[in-house]
């Protein structure tokens, strides 16, 4: 008794996840990306960091935190920043050197390194998109490459929501964050 019920249970299953697979690929059910927050948050008395974060994979299947995030002291905005940051003992980034960034249409950037010297850690890039944001395109996929020390290139696709994310941050007013 308890095996045909079971039986008629992985039945139904199998026909529900057929059905879902159909309305999934005809369009009528769609499943939209996860869009993280933008946090607002007071640092320190008079300064305020408005932030955007992600978990990115790179081409060879890396995990990467991707903030992007500005930071605003006495109603100024001091900072608008790209921080990567790779798996340890993994990833270790070349400083100083640019952030490459390149459209999937073709259009190429570069993001100066914010770290002149060395990183606090060899695995994390920080770069100055104050003059840049607003040039790149929000309709397009984005993949950025920083400079590694390891011989095998980087390289995280962005998705076009992504960019459009880090843009809304970056035009945050500071009177209002």
């Amino acid at each position: 008794m308890w095996c045909k019920i079971r039986q008629a249970i992985s039945w139904l299953l199998l026909l529900g996840a057929l059905v879902l697979l159909a309305l999934l690929a005809t369009g009528v059910v769609s499943v939209e990306p996860a869009a993280a927050d933008i946090r607002t948050a007071e640092v320190a008395p008079g300064e305020v960091f408005v932030k955007s974060f992600h978990s990115l994979r790179d081409r060879s299947g890396n995990s990467w935190q991707i903030v992007f995030f500005k930071r605003i002291h006495g109603g100024e905005v001091t900072d608008v920043n790209l921080r990567m940051v790779g798996f340890p003992e993994l990833e270790a980034l070349q400083h100083p050197a640019p952030l490459s960034i390149t459209a999937k249409n073709g259009g190429q950037w570069q993001a100066e390194d914010v770290f002149t010297e060395t990183a606090p850690v060899e695995n994390i890039g920080q770069y100055d998109f104050r003059d840049l944001i607003f040039q790149l395109p929000t309709d397009t996929k984005l993949f950025l490459s920083p400079q590694g020390t390891r011989d095998r290139s980087v390289t995280l696709p962005v998705p076009p929501f992504i960019v459009d994310q880090w843009q809304t941050v970056a035009s945050q007013q500071p009177d209002n964050p």
